[in-house]
């Protein structure tokens, strides 16, 4: 509606005329035609009686855009300072996260060394009493078989001496002990 009234205005106060296809804008200088003491009148009571409402309202406007900028600038320091936090907490972060994995490599490898360490000894362990055991068992056949063998020999003497001594050796072989033992008294 303004742009309607103001094109009027306009319109009013120039004037077109056309001729031989040329346009000729041209001044209408008649003051009472074109209505410029009702547009002065009105333009010098908005200057004179709105002053003030427009003041203060360009002065709200004012205060409301510098508190805007002000809070644009608080909250842009806000966000300063809290990206200066998390970019130390990001660092903090990464540092024990490196910390973390250098002593969790630092651990795998003392397992390592102490699972191959543990390992060796098992194995060692298991070696020393695998000998242990294969000895024992040495021993044990060897004892065995070295009473087998006594036994056998007993037995062959035994055999070849019941082959040796007949009745009547064995009854000469008596007497003449009986006879020793007699005389040793």
């Amino acid at each position: 509606m303004n742009l309607i009234n103001s094109t009027k205005i306009f319109s009013s106060l120039m004037i077109a005329s056309v001729e031989n296809n040329t346009a000729i804008f041209s001044l209408n200088t008649d003051i009472l035609e074109t209505n410029l003491i009702n547009l002065l009148v009105i333009f010098f009571l908005l200057i004179y009686q709105g002053r003030p409402f427009f003041t203060a309202l360009l002065e709200e406007r004012r205060k409301t855009v510098l508190d805007k900028i002000k809070k644009s600038e608080n909250s842009y320091n806000e966000a300063l300072e809290k990206l200066k936090e998390a970019k130390s907490k990001l660092a903090q972060a990464e540092l024990a996260a490196k910390q973390i994995y250098e002593e969790a490599e630092a651990v795998a490898e003392s397992i390592k060394k102490t699972g191959l360490a543990q390992l060796e000894k098992d194995i060692k362990r298991i070696e020393e009493t695998t000998q242990a055991s294969i000895n024992t068992q040495q021993l044990s056949v060897i004892t065995y078989l070295r009473q087998q063998v006594a036994l056998l020999a007993l037995r062959r003497v035994v055999s070849q001496l019941k082959n040796y001594l007949k009745p009547e050796l064995h009854s000469q072989f008596i007497d003449r002990k009986i006879l020793q033992l007699r005389k040793q008294k």
